[in-house]
């Protein structure tokens, strides 16, 4: 099976639609395997969960999200609102990083960066909890019984080149935190660090991006997961 779709992004972190004739479907973006989360193209080598909807409740899903998306902050609010910090806390000479200084050990500070990654993953994973409460109370029942669907993008090389710079980028940011955080053993980097793992771990739902720019080919579909 080769079929060529669109996903669409309709709010929740985790769950995105596809649409196949008149059958709606919630596709589950939390990856299946550990692996996953590292290296974003092996995602494609296994199976999501695929829920079935019907149009009822896909028509509930985008009149919920169609509302709260006019309540979203400005980009531009939130960029002057850091400015106007940072300007007054130079202004005023308040450096606030002083409050965050430890004299931790080495090894207590391997520990404390252990945790870290630990922290981030622990939390991406109750942010994928919430939403699937989120997306189960809102269409009035629980996700059970899925397909299982094997996606592939339609070009594989082409989105790998196009995502790779924003991976390293998030893993150079990880880096500079750690090693901020071993040589200044101030807490602010290792909560940095906690940050930008847990972005890092999120970008994993982008194997299977909603972006209009992107197609993407069903390759295999399983009723159960015991066939596989």
């Amino acid at each position: 099976m080769m079929e060529t779709i669109q996903l669409y992004y309709r709010g929740n972190f985790r769950y995105i639609l596809l649409s196949v004739g008149k059958q709606y479907y919630l596709i589950d973006r939390r990856p299946s395997h550990i692996i996953g989360y590292f290296l974003l193209p092996s995602n494609w080598h296994f199976y999501y969960k695929v829920y079935p909807i019907t149009t009822e409740e896909y028509l509930k899903i985008q009149t919920k999200y169609s509302k709260s998306s006019k309540f979203m902050i400005p980009v531009s609010f939130v960029g002057g609102l850091s400015v106007f910090l940072s300007t007054w806390m130079r202004v005023n000479n308040v450096d606030i990083f002083q409050y965050f200084n430890t004299n931790l050990s080495p090894v207590a500070k391997g520990i404390a960066l252990c945790l870290s990654f630990l922290s981030s993953f622990i939390l991406l994973q109750i942010v994928y909890s919430s939403r699937k409460k989120n997306i189960q109370t809102l269409i009035g029942k629980n996700l059970d019984s899925p397909l299982f669907y094997k996606f592939r993008p339609e070009k594989p090389l082409q989105f790998t080149l196009n995502t790779i710079g924003l991976r390293i980028f998030g893993v150079s940011l990880i880096a500079i935190f750690v090693l901020a955080f071993l040589y200044l053993g101030n807490i602010a980097m290792l909560f940095g660090n906690i940050l930008m793992t847990f972005i890092y771990f999120g970008m994993a739902n982008g194997a299977i991006s909603p972006n209009e720019k992107w197609k993407y080919r069903i390759v295999d579909v399983l009723p159960d997961m015991n066939k596989k």
